[in-house]
């Protein structure tokens, strides 16, 4: 059966250079260029109530399942500061924020000639993002283009589009369904401890399920890696695909 595989790009193939894992010590800066574009002047209790509410939507600090669309929290912001027109503000504010990020993007060197190499063997590629903050899939789709890798996956999904956040299996069955690959026959790759996990999507009672939290690392001796440099051990892809 063909092995198609899926991504979490984030620290894998690409990354947010000075960014740390969660977000939420750069609210503050992001808030004020927020504010700036959105013509309100927010007071200090005013800026304290929007990264309580960043913060209540911080993925990392409060995980969740369901997903929440940036909109409806850059919304709720707006109206807790008073801001004009906050229904016209509202995509000006959420570019604000994005952007503010994509300044930070960048892609690890090594991570087009992995996914070219893959794709090379007749691999289907794709990605599942759990976005920060609901972020629209429009950025999301700047940082591939600019990144130089969205021209190697053949299907890109966000978890604003499938509604919730990983572990639960939706995604992972939107993903193959984008792949044509049956569940079963997806990998997933991620960093987690440093370390890349390859999770094939296991068949129980006789339904597709989402990838097993146990991992099979690439190679016997896997060292530890922060980024795609492993994926060039497409060796390891075949003997998957044979096995």
């Amino acid at each position: 059966m063909a092995l198609a595989i899926g991504f979490d790009p984030g620290e894998t193939l690409l990354t947010y250079a000075d960014t740390p894992p969660s977000w939420a010590t750069l609210h503050a800066p992001v808030l004020a260029r927020v504010a700036a574009v959105c013509s309100a002047p927010p007071d200090a209790a005013a800026y304290a109530r929007a990264d309580a509410i960043l913060a209540r939507h911080n993925a990392r600090l409060h995980p969740r399942a369901v997903e929440i669309a940036a909109g409806r929290i850059f919304m709720e912001i707006l109206t807790t500061w008073a801001a004009p027109s906050v229904e016209r503000r509202s995509p000006a504010a959420l570019a604000a924020f994005s952007t503010f990020f994509q300044q930070r993007f960048t892609v690890y060197p090594e991570s087009a000639a992995a996914l070219t190499a893959l794709r090379a063997r007749g691999l289907q590629l794709g990605a599942l993002i759990d976005v920060p903050y609901g972020r629209p899939r429009a950025f999301v789709e700047t940082d591939l283009r600019l990144s130089g890798l969205a021209p190697l996956l053949d299907a890109v999904l966000t978890s604003v589009e499938v509604d919730e956040r990983k572990p639960p299996p939706t995604g992972f069955h939107a993903r193959a369904h984008a792949l044509h690959t049956p569940a079963a026959a997806l990998w997933y790759i991620r960093q987690r401890v440093k370390r890349y996990r390859w999770h094939p999507c296991r068949r129980r009672h006789g339904r597709s399920d989402r990838p097993r939290k146990s991992s099979l690392p690439l190679g016997p001796s896997a060292p530890p890696l922060r980024s795609a440099r492993a994926v060039r051990a497409c060796a390891d892809v075949e003997r998957c695909r044979r096995g």
